[in-house]
């Protein structure tokens, strides 16, 4: 496995959602959320089980591992 791979992928997360406690326009934080709940949030956008406008389409693009990645690296950094 690539070691910087949770970087690469989880980064273009940032572009959008924030790491602090605040939310912009609709876009909820990240900071709150345990590795668990974002990975949950994904695989449901994945599977088309809940509601989105963007990340279902987003999601649908990682594979169950990468997932895992991106959650951890975003909590992990």
């Amino acid at each position: 496995e690539e070691p910087n791979r949770g970087f690469l992928l989880g980064a273009a997360c940032l572009n959008c959602h924030l790491l602090t406690s605040a939310s912009i326009k609709g876009i909820p934080s990240l900071e709150p959320h345990s590795v668990v709940s974002i990975t949950e949030a994904l695989d449901q956008f994945k599977a088309g089980t809940r509601e989105s406008t963007i990340m279902g389409r987003l999601a649908a693009g990682y594979t169950d591992d990468e997932i895992r990645l991106i959650a951890k690296w975003l909590k992990g950094r």
